[in-house]
């Protein structure tokens, strides 16, 4: 049986290869404190489940599942969604929204890519 030190300590070798190989998540655990990354972590994986298309006043971001039920965020606003408003951080529609760039700086969504 592994013991917790040797458990936590793959799983930190794991994260460090993962991060070498991902500049975004690089630069957001350069950033972010360990919860905040984790979570933001999450949702950029998240955001790889999603089609975005823009127009020039929105943008919808559709889960590529359930296309019945898009994600609409008007040009200059943040998303809606529960997760970005309870951890205000960048959610999986906002990550999508920009091809997967990690943005620390909150004003990123008065212009859309």
């Amino acid at each position: 049986e592994k013991s917790e030190h040797k458990l936590k300590t793959e799983v930190d070798i794991k994260r460090c290869d993962e991060l070498k190989k991902n500049q975004q998540l690089c630069e957001a655990k350069l950033k972010l404190d360990m919860k905040p990354f984790d979570l933001w972590r999450d949702e950029y994986y998240q955001s790889k489940n999603y089609i975005v298309t823009e127009s020039q006043t929105e943008t919808k971001v559709v889960h590529k599942l359930y296309s019945d039920s898009p994600r609409t965020i008007s040009i200059g606003c943040r998303c809606g969604c529960r997760m970005r408003k309870q951890h205000d951080i960048q959610c999986r529609h906002e990550i999508a929204m920009r091809n997967g760039l990690f943005c620390l700086d909150l004003k990123w969504c008065s212009t859309h890519p």
